[in-house]
């Protein structure tokens, strides 16, 4: 097949993969290693296809030699530029389209290494999702791949995925989307609507392109997208595929039951000396600016001294009125009990 594209991808801390683009098969196929051998792995639908059809139709292509592992690697990595893709060993970060000053764009190509199993803050403990059973099979058995994931498909009353009492998420394709838009139910608003009755967090997920489609105005695409997030106040998340769809999902469910996994530092890249760290402190004072910051430490000398400071000290200090000396007060004597 003329039209076959070959990528190596190497997501770090996973085996390398060439994903062969371009078959007719609803889903996926790579090739990875076995031994020195190559072996045909599938997500979704193969279409009746084999390893050994997969394998003949690449080794097939100009200049690729599937005789083994590394021979195949080698030669995809010296095959013409329409052949091949990503050079090995590269990862998306450091892959772009276009000239190096130019911005990343990703797609939904770059989504197939995406591996929850991988991700910085996996699921760190046993977690129940419902899905509804109207979602597709293969999401399905991507989602029972994730590890500590119990995946239940249920038929659901509201969205359609559900971590009970803790997130629901409704997952729309742009073309539902648009179509939950255009007829005359407005199925879409209908949905989102009950959602904001709920206690917990929501979100509606758009899967794929939402202006890679015509069957709505770019005016009604925009108004769409307004009324969600600022009438209804619903959380707009966008994903490139169905793949990447499904690395969101467990994301979102981390961070919806065991938070985001590790500390977050809220002003990293502070001043390297005592000195002009001590004013930095001070500046995280909700109503402390730079210059009260310094007024404060000109009048006590340092940050214990203005923490031991009572309210009617801190009064004395230029600038620092009975509001300002009430909060630096508060959180110089704050309990994290």
């Amino acid at each position: 097949m003329s039209d076959l594209r070959l990528n190596i991808w190497k997501l770090e801390g996973t085996p390398k993969r060439v994903y062969v683009n371009g078959l007719p098969i609803q889903g996926k196929a790579w090739i990875e290693k076995a031994g020195n051998r190559t072996s045909v792995k599938f997500s979704g639908d193969p279409g009746g296809l084999t390893q050994g059809d997969v394998l003949s139709m690449v080794g097939a292509m100009p200049g690729i030699d599937t005789g083994s592992w590394d021979l195949l690697v080698a030669s995809v990595d010296a095959a013409p530029a329409p052949a091949k893709g990503r050079q090995p060993g590269t990862t998306a970060s450091a892959r772009r389209h276009g000239p190096p000053d130019k911005p990343v764009t990703w797609t939904a190509d770059d989504a197939l290494g995406l591996d929850p199993n991988e991700m910085r803050d996996p699921l760190p403990g046993p977690t129940t999702l419902i899905v509804d059973h109207r979602e597709p099979a293969i999401m399905v058995d991507l989602l029972r791949e994730v590890r500590n994931l119990d995946v239940r498909v249920e038929a659901l009353d509201m969205g359609d995925y559900v971590v009970p009492d803790r997130l629901v998420i409704e997952r729309k394709t742009t073309a539902d989307m648009a179509a939950s838009i255009i007829d005359d139910k407005k199925r879409l608003f209908f949905q989102t609507d009950k959602m904001t009755t709920l206690d917990i967090p929501t979100v509606l997920l758009i899967e794929g392109g939402v202006y890679d489609q015509t069957r709505m105005s770019l005016n009604s695409i925009t108004g769409t997208l307004s009324y969600l997030a600022v009438i209804q106040r619903v959380p707009i998340v966008p994903t490139l595929s169905l793949k990447h769809s499904s690395y969101m999902i467990v994301k979102l469910v981390r961070h919806a039951v065991h938070g985001l996994g590790y500390e977050m530092g809220l002003r990293a890249g502070g001043p390297k000396t005592p000195r002009d760290a001590a004013g930095y402190v001070l500046e995280g004072i909700p109503g402390i600016s730079a210059g009260l910051a310094k007024n404060l430490l000109a009048h006590f000398g340092s940050v214990s001294a203005v923490a031991t400071a009572g309210i009617d000290e801190l009064r004395k200090v230029p600038g620092i009125g009975p509001d300002k000396a009430g909060k630096v007060h508060a959180v110089m004597n704050a309990s994290t009990r």
